[in-house]
């Protein structure tokens, strides 16, 4: 990438050498008179994202030719852009929200999202037919007069406050879910639309409903012209919303089974209600002038009724008064509430039916009284009665499986949650939130009907029916067998860059390490939290803590989790920890009803206790769901304002709890069909995938002792050590943050530096919180002996201690001079205990670094991904050789040795690599409890061990 600057703009110049992702920093937004020009020169397309939107992008003014590999195209609100350049054939996601375009380009076949949300001058939108769009944004766009007719392949349409648009087009009925027309000048509908489930037409001139048998959200607000509804509403009905429908006479005799919430205030006409379903929760008719009665609410399960303005209920009293009194001082003094604290007025009550559930409509008051406010205060009173309603609602759309105690159990740490209230706060507001998981094969859905059944689908659903004016977005970037690592050092990949609230799950996928809080696996979860903190929304990051693996086995100790680990984490970073274990571990242990084996996992998990059944991910749907009510309680009764300068600060990344652990930044991540274009493998290697189309695989695989295989990347990162100073000192102040920035400085070379590197290390390393005393350790070591096989564990201590031997002397010998590596490879690879073998890491071309051996066996009968860690120099191309041993020989033989596979059991010469990653060195993490094991962190690399995944 070459950058020339020329009076008051910036030329960029990109090509194959550039990272996969193109942005500018944010302090670029505020040299208003700065303009920026990009210009791209790829011969092998590798761009994968052109420009995320943010407070820069008004300085772009054009974008050059887009290369053919482009994917996504994400340009909201550059408004500098007036035209774009013709869109790639291979295109899938095209962005351009809050833009000033004045057309829009020929959209190609392979799109599948298009977002262009208040973009203001285009009066059409471009033919697509012809494509595979899914999900169409076009919401206040001011000046469009027509909508196109839609392909067949969508699913969700936005169009609400387009004013100008008096007609839908051609539309997939059967295949639409999602239609929102609110605001337009549209009168008429479509028949019939199987497949819909929300529908919002409020503000517009409909006078007739068409056949909905699978909606679920039905908003009618605001129809004037609507007097009727049909005799039967879809059965799956759960909302249904008629403010405002002045012209509205009657509702159908009979309500849907299912409703939860019914909103009728300022429907005039309205004279009379039909029996209320016994789901229903929320029942607002605020305004209703011509309502005379309530129907009978004891079978319901209301807990908010809104009826101010309903004055001929007043009226209806006034006949009926003598023959109620008596009714009404007894339930007056059965409450014992003073007419100051009471929200309805003693007409209204007079005319409900006196019956043991008219205290629904007062139990906002009764919920005053017992919060200890003082009820004679209209103001305090009212705020509050109105938060304790809202929040109701929100709890009432979802059915919990789990009790509220287990719940409670279960929110290990809250914390302040100000990034989670400015999620809340902007689903309240119906803002854009986009929500994801990245994590293993639990939240992937494994055994589950992915995107229906699983815990985190669950959870989305439910998000949408309680903020319902929100526009949110899942992504679902779980990748099964990977630790928190590996998706840290390809985090575009698996997470959008705009995300606004992410859980992270690696509670079994990091696995049980070891008593200390400092593993390389907590220094790994540290460095992923501060890239997601880091994100240009400033995300909320939740810790979900899934059920570890085999608890009903030997291993089920409540400690035998990598949770307890990463919750200092979540306490030094002040981020919301959800732990399933402590939600249940007493009841699964004891196989309490719906707690037992056969119920909580699936018939092909009975052994393993893995992937947990639909009630498993029910119960985590619960504990998340729980999260945000409480957080949307809170807020209520204990607002914060985030704009304030102490919020401000507690939503800053702090230095890293590991002292100089700081997150570096990706320049290469190769991984699945991409990798191919680095390596050159022999013969004896297969590039295959050994998943499924849903669930991938690929890497190149041998069982050849020998084989080699060469990956060339380029290593080149520029000013390391200044790089890693204004990284530090991006991130605080304290004394951390400034012995991280002096770690990272560059100290020259020779003895004398490296042996100041050292003493940093060794110093850094210390053994952290222990969690267990030495005789659990003791007893937990014995467990594993008893339960390995006798022969294979002495065949690998043997083993072990002989290559560790080894590799301790060639270090010794070639440490003076790689001290300054400042770069590091990091090469995935796979373990099995399906005739696992090691393969030999050496550096060739133009770069240097010790050589590195992965051990691609393990005794646990589960395939994981590990990557191995090496370091090394920067260079144009540097090669890293992949060299399989043969099954017994040590780590340096090249594979010379002739043992036999057979004589350690599992073990063989079958060895796969599956992608490489470059990353900048920034300061020193080190991990580990002894000093060799510093010196083999700092010079070797690392294998990242997991016991199970």
């Amino acid at each position: 990438m070459r950058v020339s600057w020329r009076d008051h703009s910036i030329d960029f110049h990109l090509d194959d050498s550039a990272c996969a992702l193109v942005w500018l920093h944010k302090n670029i937004g505020s040299m208003r008179k700065l303009s920026v020009t990009i210009s791209i020169a790829f011969t092998q397309g590798v761009l994968q994202d052109v420009m995320r939107g943010g407070s820069c992008c008004d300085l772009l003014e054009s974008l050059p030719q887009l290369p053919p590999s482009l994917v996504e195209l994400d340009v909201h609100c550059c408004k500098g852009i007036l035209q774009l350049p013709a869109l790639p054939v291979g295109l899938k996601r095209l962005n351009t929200a809050e833009c000033t375009l004045t057309t829009l380009p020929v959209i190609p076949a392979s799109l599948t999202h298009l977002d262009c949300y208040k973009c203001s001058n285009p009066e059409k939108l471009p033919r697509v037919a012809h494509t595979s769009i899914t999900e169409l944004n076009c919401r206040d766009c001011s000046l469009l007069e027509e909508l196109p007719d839609m392909p067949g392949s969508l699913e969700r349409l936005r169009a609400d406050g387009l004013t100008r648009v008096d007609r839908l087009p051609r539309l997939p009925t059967e295949r639409l879910k999602l239609l929102h027309i609110s605001g337009t000048a549209i009168s008429e509908l479509p028949s019939s639309f199987p497949s819909l489930e929300v529908l919002w037409c409020g503000d517009t001139r409909i006078q007739q409903l068409p056949q909905l048998p699978r909606c679920t959200v039905l908003v009618l607000h605001s129809c004037q012209q609507l007097q009727q509804l049909p005799d039967q509403l879809p059965a799956s009905l759960i909302e249904l919303d008629c403010r405002g429908c002045s012209g509205l006479q009657q509702l159908p005799a009979q309500l849907p089974p299912k409703l939860e919430l019914l909103w009728l205030s300022n429907c005039t006409a309205l004279e009379q209600l039909p029996a209320l379903p016994s789901s229903l929760f929320n029942f607002q008719c605020e305004g209703c002038s011509s309502l005379r009665r309530l129907p009978d609410l004891s079978q319901c399960r209301v807990l908010r009724v809104s009826l101010k303005g309903c004055s001929a209920l007043k009226r209806a009293h006034s006949s009926q008064q003598q023959e109620q009194a008596q009714q009404q001082q007894q339930q007056q003094q059965q409450q014992q509430i003073s007419t100051t604290s009471i929200a309805v007025s003693p007409a209204i009550k007079a005319a409900v039916p006196p019956t043991p559930a008219t205290a629904a409509a007062v139990a906002e008051a009764d919920a005053v009284a017992a919060w200890g406010f003082d009820p004679s205060d209209p103001a305090r009173a009212s705020t509050m009665l109105a938060a304790a309603g809202t929040y109701q609602q929100v709890q009432g759309l979802y059915q919990h499986s789990l009790s509220i105690g287990r719940r409670q159990r279960a929110l290990v740490n809250v914390g302040t949650a100000l990034r989670l209230r400015r999620v809340v706060a902007d689903l309240q507001a119906g803002k854009n939130v986009s929500v994801g998981v990245i994590g293993g094969s639990i939240s992937w859905g494994f055994y589950m009907q992915r995107g229906v059944n699983d815990w985190f689908a669950m959870f989305t659903s439910w998000l949408r029916r309680a903020f319902p004016s929100a526009t949110i977005t899942q992504r679902n970037g779980c990748v099964p067998a990977t630790t928190a690592e590996y998706v840290s050092m390809c985090l575009d990949k698996f997470v959008d860059r705009d995300v606004d609230l992410i859980f992270l799950e690696y509670a079994i996928n990091d696995g049980y390490t070891d008593t200390s809080v400092n593993t390389q696996h907590a220094q790994a979860f540290e460095r992923l939290i501060r890239k997601l903190l880091q994100l240009p929304h400033k995300p909320a990051v939740v810790l979900m803590q899934a059920l570890a693996q085999g608890i009903y086995g030997a291993r089920g100790l409540f400690y035998w989790t990598v949770e307890d680990h990463y919750g200092v984490l979540a306490q030094h970073y002040q981020l919301p920890q959800l732990s399933v274990r402590n939600g249940m571990y007493h009841e699964v242990l004891a196989g309490a009803p719906g707690f037992s084996t056969a119920e909580i996992y699936p018939d092909v998990e009975q052994e393993m206790q893995r992937h947990p059944s639909e009630l498993g991910h029910k119960y985590m749907a619960d504990v998340a769901v729980t999260m945000v009510q409480q957080v949307f309680q809170d807020m209520a009764l204990a607002p914060i304002d985030l704009q304030d300068e102490w919020s401000q600060r507690l939503m800053q990344v702090p230095a890293p709890m590991f002292p100089g652990n700081l997150e570096g930044r990706n320049l290469a991540c190769l991984i699945g069909p991409e990798f191919r274009s680095v390596v050159n493998a022999s013969q004896h290697w297969t590039w295959q995938n050994d998943g499924t189309a849903e669930k991938p695989k690929w890497g190149y695989s041998t069982s050849s002792a020998g084989a080699t295989l060469d990956i060339t990347v380029d290593t080149r990162a520029g000013l390391v050590s200044e790089d890693a100073a204004e990284t530090t000192a991006a991130h605080g102040t304290t004394a951390d943050a400034r012995h991280g920035a002096a770690a990272a400085a560059d100290a020259g070379s020779g003895i004398a530096a490296s042996a100041v590197r050292l003493e940093a290390a060794k110093a850094a390393a210390e053994p952290g919180r222990h969690l267990l005393s030495q005789d659990l350790q003791q007893q937990q070591q014995q467990q594993q002996q008893q339960q390995a096989e006798v022969r294979d564990e002495a065949w690998w201590e043997a083993q072990q201690a002989q290559a560790e031997e080894q590799e301790r002397g060639r270090l010794q010998e070639s440490y003076v001079g790689f001290q300054d590596a400042d770069m590091l490879v990091w090469v995935g690879y796979t373990k099995t205990w399906r005739r696992g073998g090691r393969a030999l890491l050496t550096c060739h071309g133009g770069c240097r670094c010790n050589n590195v051996t992965v051990e691609g066996y393990h005794r646990y009968k589960t395939t994981q991904s590990y990557m191995a860690k090496v370091y090394t120099q920067q260079a144009g191309a540097c090669t890293v050789r992949v060299t399989v041993l043969s099954a017994g020989s040590s780590s340096g033989g090249g594979g010379s040795s002739s043992s036999s596979g057979s004589s350690s059991g599992g073990r063989g010469s079958y060895f796969k690599v599956s992608g490489v990653m470059v990353t900048r060195r920034i300061g020193d993490y080190i991990g580990g409890d002894h000093t060799d094991v510093v010196l083999l962190n700092a010079m070797q690399g690392e294998e990242y061990k997991l016991a199970y995944g």
